[in-house]
């Protein structure tokens, strides 16, 4: 316990650094981001080397860091970049323009697709022609472990640099996954009996898992009330207590179900973890597993708010 809470205190700093000058400087943070892919890449090589399948280290890194060349044509348009403008309506109440920049959006997004596709079209044919049809479970788990983490970590820097108070929605969705793990464990510790996943992580139970959609949704109610009034500078209708709660029900349910898909990877390998590198806790991708799914579903969410 004391090696795990010493690894989570050192990791928090580590994450503390990299993410609080993104306040000011977004492009600080892209930082986290090459380190997540980074890691990664030798993190799942290794697991899939476990039951002899020979995945492709360099192209799985190439996929994971597939967001540097939107990152490189943002950074080149960055003059352009409009993430949120404070405005004074006629009666002198301040609000916010939470309008995006759809050019770069689609431009940032065209990069990624075009540099993603040839990544993906080599790593079919050229093992495919090589060794022939005998090859495919190796291509398609290649395919899927590339897109498991590569679109995360895309969606991760559209929400640093694209969405109205990017960094706010990118810290949200790191810090997320933490405190619906923290529900999760302490009341299926408490109260957890009958395991919710028997077949991919007997631990995990029904007292777990609405644990964390309680969790994350006592954490929000603050936060968005907060960021409401403060951030966003708008004015809080009650309506918004229910999204608020809807809002931090779906992102509880998500980050479980981004453990869980984690947890299948390791049975399938037959491994405990992704890796030693965080004592205590397991590897990056360990960490990390729900942040994949929460940076692609604030996106998401973000999106549809914007644009419908």
């Amino acid at each position: 316990m004391k090696v795990r809470i010493k690894t989570a205190i050192i990791f928090g700093l580590i994450i503390f650094i990299l993410l609080f000058p993104g306040y000011a400087r977004p492009y600080f943070s892209v930082i986290l981001l090459f380190l997540i892919g980074l890691f990664a890449s030798k993190e799942m090589t290794e697991a899939f080397a476990n039951i002899n399948f020979k995945l492709n280290a360099r192209l799985l890194r190439l996929s994971y860091l597939s967001f540097i060349p939107s990152f490189v044509y943002l950074f080149w348009h960055k003059s352009e970049l409009i993430t949120a403008k404070m405005l004074v309506d006629n009666g002198g109440a301040k609000t916010i323009n939470l309008s995006i920049n759809q050019d770069l959006l689609f431009g940032t997004i065209l990069f990624y697709l075009i540099f993603q596709i040839l990544i993906l079209t080599y790593m079919i044919f050229k093992p495919l022609l090589q060794k022939g049809a005998n090859i495919l479970p190796e291509i398609a788990a290649q395919i899927l472990t590339s897109l498991y983490i590569s679109l995360p970590l895309f969606a991760g820097l559209l929400l640093l640099f694209l969405i109205p108070a990017g960094w706010f929605w990118f810290v949200l969705a790191i810090i997320t996954p933490w405190i619906s793990d923290s529900s999760a464990y302490f009341l299926g510790r408490k109260w957890g009996k009958k395991p919710i996943v028997p077949n991919l992580s007997p631990n995990k139970t029904y007292a777990g898992f609405i644990g964390s959609i309680i969790g994350t949704i006592i954490f929000y109610l603050p936060i968005f009330y907060l960021a409401a009034k403060y951030l966003f500078v708008i004015s809080f209708k009650p309506i918004y207590w229910l999204y608020i709660i809807l809002f931090g029900g779906a992102l509880g349910i998500l980050t479980e179900l981004g453990d869980w898909l984690a947890s299948a990877i390791k049975r399938y390998c037959d491994i405990k973890d992704f890796s030693n590198l965080l004592p205590g806790h397991g590897g990056v991708i360990d960490r990390f597993d729900s942040t994949f799914f929460s940076f692609t579903a604030i996106l998401t969410i973000a999106l549809l708010f914007y644009f419908f």
